[in-house]
């Protein structure tokens, strides 16, 4: 089995969120107590602990040049802080219902941030609001900003995956009809597809089930599905129940698409959906992974506490 390079366990409840930054050294971690750690992702050394947020931390994201962090939390607020010392430079209203997931925009000028049933953007430099995208179906897992920051993709747990023009709040594409909840979506470096996954039960007798999960990677301009990742597994109903892809991340190479459910992360190519590895170091359910600037590893965080690195090979 895969070991991991670096564990990092310096928090004291589940790990919700994990981003790496910009510059590769160091990995920032969202959790459920409460709190954000920025820490180096060679050594596993804290550099510091922001401790802002009244409940679980949902959400964490760098600025694309690396100076501050934003971060989400049931607390209903998303808080930017300086990356360098972790003192606090803007707080957002509350919002309606509690923040689930942040993202930066690449060009560093906007902050989008999922909660209920809608997506809310502002202005970094002014803290003005700009568009919000209020007629999500069903809560927001997760959402991504493409590449060249034209549009803003969102998965819900109305099992739906939509995609806004940035500059018009127009809806331009819209996956529907998936039997179960899209926790996870992201777009590939060029800004031509994005991926995500779910998962159904497909056979059911007496107490046996076969669940199957996939991923499926889509042509944004055509709207057309490309290639579909699936396997099945046959478990008891109560293990089942929960298994569904919970985390996915694009390589920034392009190559490969990982991707978690339960308790394992899976790597899988991204063109033809053939899979490369299967990392099993967690001893609960994994629900953030990132990958390194170089593409070389991953980090990943769930609910036993710690965020693993390792090498995807």
């Amino acid at each position: 089995m895969k070991a991991a390079l670096v564990t990092y366990r310096g928090h004291a409840d589940v790990i919700r969120e994990v981003a790496w930054s910009p510059n590769g050294r160091y990995i920032a971690s969202a959790s459920s107590d409460k709190t954000v750690h920025v820490w180096n992702m060679t050594s596993g050394n804290i550099i510091l602990t922001y401790r802002g947020h009244s409940k679980a931390v949902s959400g964490v994201t760098w600025s694309p040049d690396g100076s501050q962090i934003a971060s989400g939390s049931y607390d209903k607020q998303v808080h930017i802080l300086a990356a360098g010392n972790g003192v606090r430079v803007f707080s957002s209203p509350d919002h309606q219902y509690r923040v689930s997931v942040v993202a930066w925009s690449p060009d560093g000028q906007r902050i989008a941030a999922g909660n209920g049933n809608r997506v809310d953007t502002w202005d970094v430099a002014t803290g003005d609001d700009l568009i919000s995208y209020p007629d999500v179906w069903g809560a927001v897992e997760d959402i991504a900003w493409s590449p060249d920051g034209r549009y803003l993709a969102a998965a819900s747990a109305s099992s739906r995956v939509q995609i806004w023009s940035v500059a018009s709040g127009k809806l331009v594409f819209r996956c529907l009809g998936y039997p179960s909840y899209i926790w996870a979506v992201a777009w590939s470096p060029d800004g031509q597809r994005i991926a995500f996954g779910t998962g159904r039960t497909i056979v059911q007798e007496k107490e046996s089930r076969v669940y199957s999960i996939w991923i499926e990677v889509w042509e944004v301009a055509t709207k057309t599905c490309l290639v579909a990742y699936r396997y099945a597994d046959e478990a008891s109903a109560e293990l089942v129940s929960s298994n569904y892809v919970s985390a996915i991340a694009w390589s920034p190479d392009g190559r490969w698409i990982g991707s978690a459910n339960r308790g394992e992360v899976q790597v899988w190519d991204a063109v033809n959906g053939v899979q490369r590895c299967t990392y099993k170091g967690h001893s609960g359910w994994v629900g953030s992974l990132a990958w390194s600037p170089d593409s070389s590893r991953i980090a990943s965080g769930g609910s036993d506490k710690t965020v693993q690195i390792w090498r995807p090979e």
